[in-house]
């Protein structure tokens, strides 16, 4: 079992810098577009640019308007950094069959699935169907 982000495995952690479109901006990694997609479109600026610890704490106490949003949105950021052929992808490949648990457990709430099943095509996840 993997049960701790950091050291070796430190590439699932949201903090990786990976970059990920949020609407129609490119965000440096999934923490930051996660907490950029709680706010209106005009109020996100600050996330393109900021460390992703930044924003976790720019977005703490901000919530999504249901639980369903906040995994569709954390669910979609981890399908583009984990895309069939990329480098995190392969990283992912690489764990093997150890079961994947993170200190908050939100990637299974997330997936509730292994990741390593996810979408195999690029296409499978259109941008436009990002949150704008």
């Amino acid at each position: 079992m993997i049960n701790e982000f950091g050291k070796s495995y430190r590439f699932l952690s949201n903090f990786w810098l990976c970059p990920v479109v949020l609407g129609d901006s490119v965000y440096p990694s999934v923490e930051n577009a996660y907490q950029a997609a709680k706010f209106p479109k005009d109020e996100r600026q600050c996330f393109l640019t900021c460390s992703p610890s930044a924003a976790k704490r720019l977005g703490k106490g901000i919530t999504f308007a249901t639980n369903k949003e906040r995994l569709r949105v954390m669910r979609r950021l981890l399908d583009q950094k984990f895309r069939d052929g990329t480098y995190n992808a392969e990283l992912l490949i690489s764990t093997g069959l150890e079961e994947l648990v993170e200190g908050n457990r939100q990637i299974h709430e997330v997936l509730e699935c292994d990741l390593r099943q996810l979408p195999s095509s690029p296409d499978s996840l259109p941008v436009s169907e990002l949150i704008s």
